[in-house]
């Protein structure tokens, strides 16, 4: 097992510190290791852990393998790894070259499993971490607070980033889409909690607004129904009358014009057509005065040729998917309807 860090060929890492000497004392102590299996003590911790049990004793000299540790109480876990480097022992936290000395104690009794501890380096999250706090920070000045746009905008182009390059086909890459998924969730609540508090006083207004004005404009419009229906009724006679009258007079000329012998005369008489007025109702020069207009309405009266006729209609499509859903759903068995489940991640 190799372990490719930022270090220099004189044993000091990016930093200029040298840890070569306090490596040395380290690989003294444990040389028959090195030459044997340095692994074998975290191999076992492994082990331990996965069956539930304790890690092995702890011994004073640092041994080999993959760890995590916390720099201080509250602080982030942080990815360690301890490994030989020819008779010298090497450590490094993140890709921090350290003291395996300084480490050992703090990390030995959490070593971590080889999958997680690349997850670690590689995507900045341990399987299982919420992504909130390794979120990159983008578009927004680090010394303050991101906005809630910022931070859906950050979490998706995170997300969407980790999903293009990590095809989810283990558990570790699971358990980190989980991760991910909990925090789309989060930050999606969290975003209609928001809209909700923000609509609350206009939504509170707009029912006060209905409940004063609605019952007002309610009554004037059954009042108005109430006139129109009958006024309705009578200019549509008036017309009817004037519509008889003017047929009458048409045919009337009509047959005039057939007496007369000079076609001239004829043609002048027939000319000039014969309209019934216009009804209306009301007085005054000022404002709009009741006319008559057509109103066009449509009643289905064979809805079997209906439905034919509509059959391949997208929105009829539309409708009748969702009409099946809706049926099927209460366990009925719909005609020409196929049950499909599909397992998905909740």
């Amino acid at each position: 097992m190799r372990d490719a860090h930022h270090e220099t060929n004189d044993g000091s890492d990016r930093n200029g510190r040298d840890h070569s000497a306090a490596a040395a004392r380290s690989a003294g102590a444990d040389r028959d290791l090195a030459l044997s299996d340095p692994y074998k003590w975290w191999r076992e911790a492994r082990s331990n852990i996965e069956q539930g049990l304790a890690v092995p004793a702890v011994t004073e000299a640092p041994q080999c393998g993959r760890f995590a540790l916390r720099r201080h109480k509250d602080g982030p876990l942080l990815p360690a790894a301890i490994w030989m480097e020819g008779k010298l022992l090497r450590a490094a936290v993140g890709r921090d070259l350290v003291d395996p000395e300084t480490i050992w104690l703090s990390c030995a009794r959490r070593p971590v499993d080889e999958k997680d501890y690349k997850n670690r380096m590689e995507q900045g999250m341990w399987p299982g971490d919420s992504p909130s706090s390794v979120t990159p920070s983008v578009g927004h000045n680090r010394g303050a607070e991101p906005t809630l746009a910022e931070e859906i905008d950050n979490a998706i182009a995170a997300a969407s980033e980790w999903l293009a390059r990590t095809p989810i086909e283990d558990q570790a890459a699971a358990d980190i889409a989980d991760g991910w998924k909990r925090r789309l969730i989060e930050l999606k609540d969290k975003a209609a909690a928001a809209h909700a508090a923000r609509k609350a006083p206009i939504l509170k207004a707009a029912r006060e607004a209905d409940a004063e004005y609605k019952p007002l404009i309610e009554r004037c419009e059954a009042a108005l129904r109430a006139v129109r229906s009958p006024l309705g009724a009578y200019l549509a006679a008036v017309e009817g009358k004037a519509r008889a009258a003017a047929e009458r007079a048409r045919k009337a000329i009509e047959k005039a014009a057939a007496r007369i012998k000079n076609p001239e005369q004829a043609a002048a008489m027939l000319a000039t057509p014969v309209v019934a007025p216009k009804v209306k109702a009301g007085t005054g020069s000022m404002g709009a005065k009741t006319g008559l207009k057509t109103e066009t309405h449509y009643r289905v009266v064979d809805h079997a040729a209906a439905l034919a006729y509509f059959a391949d209609h997208p929105d009829m499509h539309e409708f009748v998917a969702k009409l099946a859903a809706r049926v099927a759903r209460t366990g009925i068995a719909v005609p020409g309807v196929e049950v499909i489940k599909e397992r998905i991640a909740t």
